[in-house]
């Protein structure tokens, strides 16, 4: 049986979810003993400005994909401000601030308890 290449077959594909989800956790874990590291080249606010750079380049992409579709009936131009305004913009500079005050295992540690509180 001859297989045949479809569109979407590509290394996002053949990983699993549960794959995804390792990469994710791992990358993530790793995240805030970088951040402390770079904090060391850089401030806070800076360093937050190319992490989220370079977040909004890779979701570019997707942003302007046919297959999106709208924001959603309960998204409103207000919320929408607010999740820009404390998640894009307040909160990884807060984030940093905590990073440059504190040493990095500890807001390592305090990061699993952000869903919580």
């Amino acid at each position: 049986m001859s297989q045949v290449a479809h569109e979407g077959d590509d290394i996002i594909g053949r990983l699993g979810p549960t794959s995804w989800c390792l990469l994710a956790a791992a990358l993530f874990g790793a995240s805030t003993p970088a951040c402390k590291w770079l904090l060391a080249q850089t401030g806070p606010i800076a360093l937050a400005a190319l992490l989220y750079f370079g977040a909004a380049l890779v979701a570019l992409p997707s942003a302007f994909s046919a297959s999106l579709g709208g924001l959603g009936d309960g998204v409103t131009r207000r919320r929408l401000v607010g999740v820009v305004l404390f998640g894009g913009v307040l909160g990884p500079i807060l984030l940093l601030l905590g990073l440059d005050a504190a040493p990095a295992g500890s807001v390592a540690l305090l990061l699993n308890l952000e869903t919580v509180a």
